[in-house]
């Protein structure tokens, strides 16, 4: 009975059963899919944000390194195994492991700056007939050193490190020659040399030699190194003043005497020949010295330092502009040592210099970056500095050995000054903006300002839009709102496929058949660039308002417009092209170019017109393609609700149809933007590459992209050329990222502000 009241199970169709289970599991696996792809994309997301993050910790690995001060390491002090009388001068090998000694009664002595000990003693002929009554050096790369001595004779050394293997290593030697021959003395009267000088000139294979005898007589020789020795010429004269301190410049044209009264005076040379006088070309005071101690000529010899006795150093460099007399200009005035200056050393291997007062407190300057000094105490009886290359090593000489310094100073030349605002450089007239990395020589100044490649870049950017926008927007506006659908089927796709052009092409042809083309026909091209714009104006008010007129209806084929401009737009083009030469012949006296060079204009045939054209084909196809779709896909029922109320299409369109697709746009805007400041091939071939800092239309201009691709590959690693183009990476990529952080941001806004549209 009880069977009879319970249920009876359903039974469930095995085939149906199947379904239940295929779609549970179906749901897991629809489930795990979807929980896969949230994943994958999360980290693909996570994946840019830290490769974004890595490169900036890259960049930012490299570049701060520049941002390290100046460190000193004492290494300690080193008696020397014998007694130095009289030093005159100290030098060290580039590898520091051998020191000379020159010595006014002894000789050459080398000498082991570790352990103190004599390696070897080399006397010097003309010491034991003779004192030295004065000592000069030119500059340390060439060795040369000058002796003039009390019976009128100048001797000229020259000393040489070279490195030889012995037992498997590495290690320096060194010797003193003398290159010139000496069959007379140097003053013919035999008189005392109490002033000398000398200075090479190595493009002219010529040195130079001067003196001051002790009866105020000036003393030059100019002589030829290469192909064999021989005297140029000579001279002698006499001084009307009371000679304290003799220089020679760089092109060994100019002698700078200092007399007891710290007045300058420059002496120039005459008519070349066997016999020349000097002539006296300034006379002038150092202005703000007092009591000057020490004139230095500083490696290369375009500047020299001046000490005195109130612990101030300056830079000074001889100027002659085209057209006026030489003149003496002051470059920079350095931070102040508390007493008078006692010692000033110039570093051959990078532009600085030491100086040390009378009480020891001493300091490294670096010359170009204006950077605070490097100080530190060291011994007050020090007599002689020398530096080393590698490793960065200082050493001095007092009566107590040699002590070393490490010093870690990898980038003196570096510093936010001169990265970023106008320096004076030696040999330019007035404070610049340089990007000039690449130098011949070290005694040469590397300029490393940022600021003409940010301008480069930002001016690239700016020429490009300025082209690329207004015919990227418009043609959008066209496309997309007025034109018919059969044609817009056949020119978004091919305006697209512009983009799929690549740029190494289009800067070719812009920098070999665009660039000549423009500078012959330049008066035809601002023609056109003015006035067809105008003439396209003309046209769409033609077919706007008198057409219809004309024929008593409607203009037929709404969308086709295109049709009829374009034969206008050739039409005027050709007479603007045609009547170019005669508005040149009566508005620029028949050459345009000459004009523009008469007001100071310059023209440069790759200019940024020309990257400006070029860079726009590049550009338009993005800001087109992106913008068209934006102003394409605003809703239906925005348009054809303002037509219904009676506005007009180009009402419709700027009422609505722009607000809507404003977000679009600017990101098209946006994009092109960094297209443009990312682009390198048509910069490299249609710019011309020269780093100038203006916004000359048909100037040139290089930027930091460009910099990166032609300098970084043949760069030093860790030198600070390399650094500072990884600081204008760093800089692209930071300006970058931020221009599109912001362009992000607005875009939203935009978005915000129009959804309720």
């Amino acid at each position: 009975m009880a069977s009879d009241f319970m249920p009876t199970p359903k039974r469930v169709h095995p085939l149906r059963k199947r379904r239940v289970q295929v779609a549970h599991w179906r749901s897991i696996w629809r489930r795990f899919s979807n929980q896969l792809s949230r994943l994958s994309i999360s980290c693909a997301g996570y994946g840019v944000i830290l490769s974004l993050l890595l490169i900036f910790l890259y960049l930012l690995w490299e570049v701060l390194p520049l941002l390290r001060g100046a460190q000193l390491e004492a290494q300690g002090q080193q008696p020397l195994a014998v007694s130095i009388e009289q030093p005159l001068a100290l030098a060290l090998s580039p590898s520091a492991d051998l020191a000379l000694i020159l010595s006014a009664t002894q000789g050459a002595l080398w000498i082991d700056p570790v352990s103190g000990q004599l390696h070897q003693q080399q006397p010097l002929p003309f010491l034991s007939s003779a004192q030295v009554q004065h000592f000069s050096q030119a500059d340390a790369e060439t060795g040369l050193s000058a002796w003039g001595l009390s019976q009128g004779e100048l001797w000229v050394s020259q000393h040489r490190f070279y490195s030889v293997y012995q037992e498997g290593e590495l290690v320096s030697q060194g010797n003193v020659e003398f290159p010139l021959p000496i069959t007379q003395p140097f003053d013919p009267e035999g008189r005392a040399l109490i002033l000398t000088a000398l200075a090479t000139n190595l493009a002219q294979s010529q040195l130079l030699l001067a003196a001051v005898s002790e009866d105020q007589r000036l003393l030059v020789q100019r002589w030829q190194l290469q192909p064999e020795v021989k005297l140029l010429e000579q001279s002698v004269q006499r001084l009307d003043f009371q000679a304290q301190y003799l220089l020679i410049d760089a092109n060994l044209k100019h002698l700078l005497i200092i007399d007891t009264q710290a007045q300058l005076q420059v002496f120039s040379a005459g008519q070349e020949g066997p016999a020349i006088t000097w002539q006296k070309q300034l006379e002038t005071r150092l202005s703000g010295m007092e009591g000057i101690t020490h004139l230095l000529r500083l490696p290369g010899g375009r500047s020299f330092l001046s000490a005195d006795t109130q612990g101030q150093v300056q830079q000074w460099q001889l100027i002659q502009k085209a057209g006026h007399e030489l003149s003496l200009q002051k470059l920079r005035q350095f931070p102040a040592l508390s007493q008078s200056i006692q010692h000033l050393s110039a570093d051959p291997y990078s532009k600085s210099f030491l100086a040390m007062d009378q009480q020891g407190q001493t300091a490294l300057y670096p010359t170009t970056s204006g950077e605070e000094p490097l100080r530190w105490s060291a011994s007050a009886q020090t007599q002689h500095w020398s530096f080393a290359a590698h490793p960065q090593r200082l050493i001095a000489l007092d009566a107590d050995g040699l002590t070393s310094w490490q010093v870690h100073h990898p980038h003196p030349e570096i510093s936010w000054r001169t990265l970023w605002t106008q320096v004076h450089y030696e040999g330019y007239e007035a404070p610049a903006w340089v990007w000039q990395p690449a130098v011949a020589h070290d005694s040469f100044e590397p300029k490393f300002s940022l600021t003409p490649l940010m301008l480069g870049t930002l001016k690239t950017a700016l020429f490009s839009l300025l082209f690329a926008m207004p015919l990227a927007i418009m043609a959008a506006i066209y496309t997309a709102c007025f034109m018919s659908p059969g044609l817009r089927a056949w020119v978004k796709p091919g305006i697209e496929l512009m983009e799929a052009f690549p740029t190494v092409i289009i800067g070719f042809i812009a920098g070999l058949w665009l660039a000549p083309w423009v500078e012959a026909h330049l008066a035809s091209v601002i023609s056109l660039l003015l006035f067809l714009p105008f003439a396209m104006l003309l046209a769409g008010l033609f077919n706007q308002k008198w057409l219809p007129k004309l024929l008593k209806r409607p203009v037929p084929g709404s969308g086709t417009e295109l049709f009829i401009l374009l034969p206008w737009l050739f039409l005027c083009g050709a007479v603007l092209i045609y009547c170019a030469p005669q508005l040149e012949a009566f508005w620029f006296q028949g050459d345009l170019g000459a004009w523009l060079s008469a007001h100071s204009i310059d023209y440069e045939q790759r200019n940024a017109m020309i990257v400006g054209i070029a860079m726009g084909f590049a550009v338009i196809p993005a800001i087109f393609s992106i913008a068209e779709d934006a102003l394409f896909n605003v809703p239906r029922h925005l348009t054809q609700g303002a037509l219904a109320l009676g506005a007009s299409p180009w009402q419709t369109v700027r009422r609505v149809v722009l607000p809507a697709a404003a977000a679009g746009i600017f990101s098209a805007l946006m994009i092109g933007l960094g297209r443009a400041l990312g682009e390198t091939m048509i910069l490299l071939m249609a710019s011309g590459n020269t780093p100038l800092s203006n916004f000359n239309l048909f100037e040139g201009m290089r930027s930091l992209s460009a910099s990166l691709v032609i300098e970084l590959p043949e760069t030093a690693v860790g030198s600070s050329h390399y650094r500072v183009l990884f600081l204008a990476a760093l800089l692209l990529f930071v300006f970058t990222f931020v221009l599109n952080t912001l362009a992000e941001v607005v875009r939203q806004r935009l978005r915000q502000h129009y959804r309720t549209l």
